[in-house]
């Protein structure tokens, strides 16, 4: 968390101003079904690692978690490992969301999220962001 108690983890540096603005051009979503389309899992996790930042930077924490969720499931089915840099961001923006959530519902959104397959998490990904650039 910032000094000023907003949303800090999900936003080191100034990587999510700019992912918020490619979202809202409406590109990230066409960018999603390309990278679908092309099966590569490790492309096909960072997006998705990428939409669940993106959703917990909108308030939305049910689709953070889902998203990543199914992240974390491709890299787990592609045998990867985290770097020592990943572990402790990737900790304290999943506790955030808990938090946000609540522990009980994040568990059961992450749980589902890991429970789809790359192809459905990326469509719904890609659904989520065309919807949410529309709002």
């Amino acid at each position: 968390m910032s000094a000023e108690g907003s949303t800090p983890a999900l936003a080191p540096g100034t990587g999510y101003v700019s992912a918020l603005a490619i979202k809202q051009s409406g590109v990230t979503d066409a960018a999603i079904r390309l990278v679908d389309r092309m099966g590569t899992m490790y492309r096909g996790h960072f997006a998705l690692e990428v939409t669940s930042r993106l959703a917990a930077a909108s308030g939305d924490w049910p689709h953070a978690a889902r998203f990543q969720g199914a992240s974390d499931a491709v890299v787990d089915s592609m045998g990867g490992q985290r770097t020592w840099f990943d572990d402790p961001v990737l900790r304290a923006l999943n506790d955030e969301v808990a938090l946000k959530l609540g522990r009980d519902a994040y568990a059961a959104a992450y749980g589902d999220g890991r429970a789809l397959s790359m192809a459905a998490a990326l469509s719904e990904a890609a659904s989520w962001l065309a919807s949410s650039s529309a709002a």
